[in-house]
């Protein structure tokens, strides 16, 4: 794998981004490990335009910057643009982010999980599950798909978030999938999650939840979904 530090520091060029850092070991982006999300050759700066704190995450696909995000390094309210992508189809075509790492990490897996964001990505690959973030609802092509294939998965784990928009792009991505009939394809609902975890909150006195994504996701379930990986590469 290469040396991450110039083509970041490209890439935060393109964001205008300054006084690059890397993260401090022992701290978190986010509630992410600092020491997971170096591992993709992100590195911390301060924006140009307003002073204030980023970072700066790569994409690599097989060695190769094919493109990257700016990220806010803490949201300050609802409304943060939590990720600002590097313009161009690859968005479409090879974004599958943290590619290079999953590989590195999960080396001989043959199931991939996707889901919806980086963050999501990165919380399950901390919790020792091989995910690959689709960056964004309506960023999944047939590019991608044949590109996962070419790369010898053969179980692909759907987990959409449970809001409209993941809806319609878990309906997309599952029909794409199975009219190639090339994989095996196995969907996980956060909504059915996210009613399950309510009947619980309701049977300790709890307020219920609103919605859930993978990066909630509590330990149960997403042990779950390990056994569920574990099933797919032996069986």
């Amino acid at each position: 794998f290469p040396s991450h530090d110039i083509p970041t520091k490209d890439l935060a060029e393109y964001f205008q981004v300054q006084t690059l850092l890397p993260l401090q070991r022992g701290t978190t982006w986010r509630s992410l490990p600092a020491e997971l999300v170096s591992q993709t050759g992100a590195l911390q700066g301060i924006s140009l335009y307003n002073k204030r704190r980023y970072l700066v995450l790569p994409c690599y696909v097989n060695g190769e910057l094919v493109g990257g995000f700016k990220a806010v390094f803490h949201k300050e309210s609802k409304d943060d643009l939590s990720f600002l992508n590097t313009k161009g189809q690859w968005i479409k075509n090879l974004g599958l982010f943290p590619f290079d790492l999953v590989r590195k990490l999960f080396p001989s897996s043959k199931t991939v999980v996707l889901v919806e964001g980086q963050r999501d990505a990165l919380n399950l690959i901390n919790n020792g599950i091989p995910v690959l973030c689709i960056c964004g609802t309506n960023n999944f092509t047939t590019e991608k798909l044949d590109f996962l294939l070419a790369a010898g998965y053969e179980n692909i784990v759907l987990m959409m978030d449970g809001d409209k928009a993941g809806k319609q792009a878990e309906a997309y991505i599952k029909e794409l999938i199975l009219e190639s009939r090339s994989c095996k394809l196995h969907v996980v609902k956060l909504r059915a999650i996210l009613k399950k975890i309510n009947v619980e909150r309701e049977e300790r006195g709890e307020e219920p939840l609103l919605k859930i994504d993978p990066m909630e996701l509590p330990v149960k379930y997403i042990n779950s979904l390990k056994s569920l990986i574990q099933r797919l590469e032996h069986g």
